[in-house]
């Protein structure tokens, strides 16, 4: 299967929750699940009626499923729990007796639509994906096929695991297509996500087994993401191991994606956002946007000591009136140089998603929080900034040659 959110569900769920889940969002019959048949076997042929289904609907699928996945991990399911209380008493003990986060998340999606709307916008609103992440972007070659065969896939996996000093069962290859919602056919991929698992060192963890606190051994996984754009020929590499973006980089490039050894840096955005240091006007005609107000400026003063002013959405007044109470009625943004500002982007209401609001974060000449977003709402981020001319890209030269893959 090459959905990312829809291989999570269907290797986590039962067969059966998958089946309902896909009865729920997919038009028509679909097949029933052989009882006789292993857990295994059912869900290979649920990959197959998914894979089956025309684009449109799989991304559908795929949609909801993230929705789904958000509330999964440790932020999602701490707004789960916030969210358990609101239902009623027997509800509660069939959602408790669910066996794992993905059954319960899966189980509030069917049962109590209207509450897990509100624990998902509520996930949203709190911490998605908010932690920093390293970033490398390389430009390789555009138009280059991501191979999907099990050989290419497994070669690539030895080559990993020789660089990461591991057993080659210690680490574990995805990959994944994500296809732009206006493409009319499967076979035009936007961009191919390869998400490289490996195994850290075990650790004792301690819980409590009859009444009696042991230890348990525990094996944890770590997760990089790598993604290839065909149209434009960049590998974006997205790893909390910042020395080894370039060799991870390499491996990609050389074993998927058949590219030369050589390599030039993507373009770096920076962004433009001294503008901000004035009341202006956001174009949002066209958009799914209720609103945008600035809400943080931050500027360094000649002492280098920082000095960050706040105001929140809902407030009368815009910042730069807020600024003039609070620092003197000649105070101006204008006169310092900016090295943080906040937008708040109100979204309107779309089916069943509730309105919310998207917090864009612009720190220094580059640093931004799009990247933290989720599919949708980074891609609106993108748009927006673009459309403000608040972002601008610098290219660099060829890579130093300490920098360059090895032939």
């Amino acid at each position: 299967m090459d959905s990312e959110n829809l291989a999570k569900l269907l290797g986590h769920l039962a067969p059966a929750t998958f089946w309902r889940f896909m009865c729920a969002h997919l038009d028509g019959d679909l097949p029933s699940l052989e009882p006789s048949q292993s857990v295994t076997a059912q869900r290979q042929v649920l990959g197959q009626v998914v894979n089956g289904q025309a684009l449109a609907q799989r991304q559908r699928l795929e949609e909801q499923a993230e929705h789904i996945v958000l509330l999964t991990d440790i932020a999602g399911q701490k707004v789960l729990c916030g969210f358990r209380s609101a239902l009623a008493a027997p509800q509660r003990l069939v959602f408790d007796a669910q066996p794992n986060q993905h059954e319960r998340a899966c189980w509030l999606h069917h049962e109590a639509p209207d509450l897990f709307h509100a624990a998902l916008n509520a996930r949203l609103a709190d911490v998605l994906r908010q932690s920093a992440v390293c970033y490398a972007g390389f430009v390789v070659g555009k138009g280059m096929t991501v191979p999907m065969q099990v050989l290419a896939q497994r070669q690539f996996q030895e080559a990993l695991a020789q660089h990461l000093g591991l057993a080659v069962q210690e680490v574990a290859v995805e990959i994944f297509t994500r296809l732009q919602p206006q493409a009319q056919h499967a076979s035009e991929v936007a961009l191919y996500q390869i998400c490289i698992h490996h195994n850290c060192p075990a650790v004792l963890v301690d819980h409590v087994e009859c009444g009696v606190l042991v230890s348990a051994r525990v094996v944890q996984c770590v997760t990089t993401y790598v993604t290839y754009e065909p149209a434009q020929g960049y590998l974006e590499v997205l790893s909390k191991n910042t020395a080894g973006r370039d060799a991870l980089a390499c491996l990609v490039a050389h074993h998927l994606l058949l590219a030369p050894a050589g390599k030039v840096r993507l373009g770096v955005k920076q962004y433009n956002y001294q503008s901000l240091a004035v009341a202006r006007h956001f174009d949002i005609s066209g958009e799914n946007v209720a609103m945008v107000k600035v809400t943080e400026l931050g500027y360094v003063s000649h002492t280098n000591r920082m000095l960050l002013l706040k105001t929140w959405v809902k407030d009368m007044d815009d910042l730069y009136t807020a600024a003039k109470s609070m620092v003197g009625p000649d105070f101006s943004f204008a006169d310092h140089t900016l090295v943080y500002a906040k937008l708040s982007i109100e979204l309107l209401k779309v089916g069943q998603e509730q309105p919310r609001t998207i917090s864009v974060i612009l720190r220094d000449n580059n640093k931004c929080n799009i990247k933290t977003q989720r599919e949708k709402d980074r891609a609106l981020c993108d748009r927006l900034l673009a459309k403000w001319q608040l972002v601008k890209e610098i290219f660099h030269d060829d890579l130093a040659p300490d920098n360059a893959c090895p032939a």
